[in-house]
Formats: structure tokens, C-alpha cells, sequence
């Protein structure tokens, strides 16, 4: 059973698009390189809100994308990010059938 680690993010007002983008194009490549990566989505909630979750073929390897998610905010300098949290465990459902989405 695959394994994810959730952070919900906490941007300053108004930011979650461009911050979020900018996640798309840094944080995508570099979860892509580590082994075991199954998947990234990300969750825009709202104009200073969103949420980004990491799909892993283990628990230790969703666990080590929390430290791998706050060294990505330091290294690209996210000064737009106030507030994360963090949450690590396994899949219990998933009835996600197709991608469906633009990738825009």
C-alpha cells in the first residue's frame, strides 16, 4: 500500500497561485529524482491556502519527504510560505481513476 505526506500550507495573502506554481516547476522535478516517488498534486484551497500531497511506495520514503519538503522551501526561497503542516501515513482508499487535469 503506497504511502503520502500531506503539507498544508499557509502562503501570505494572496500568493497561493504563484507560490504554487513556482512548487510545480521546483518541487515536481525534485521529488521525480528520489526513489520510490509515485505521484505530486497539489491543492490550491483558496487565494493564500493550499495544500501539497506526495504519493511514495513507503512509509520511511513519505517521511523523508518532510524534510525533503522544508529543505525545497529554503533552498528556492518561499518567503511566501507563513505556516505548513505536516502529515505522513498510508493510503487507505483511493478511487482516483484518471488524471483528468490540465497540468496548468
Amino acid at each position: 500500500m503506497p504511502h503520502v505526506q500531506v503539507s498544508v500550507y499557509q502562503f501570505q495573502q494572496e500568493s497561493a497561485e504563484e507560490t504554487l506554481r513556482r512548487a510545480r516547476e521546483t518541487a515536481y522535478p525534485l521529488y521525480r529524482r528520489r526513489p520510490g516517488f509515485l505521484g505530486y498534486q497539489l491543492v490550491m484551497t483558496g487565494q493564500d491556502t493550499g495544500i501539497g500531497v506526495t504519493t511514495w511506495e513507503t512509509a520511511d520514503q513519505a517521511a523523508a519527504a518532510v524534510a525533503l519538503d522544508d529543505q525545497w522551501i529554503t533552498e528556492h526561497g518561499f518567503t511566501t510560505v507563513s505556516w505548513v503542516q505536516t502529515h505522513v501515513g498510508s493510503v487507505y482508499f483511493s478511487g482516483l481513476e484518471s488524471s483528468g487535469g490540465t497540468g496548468t
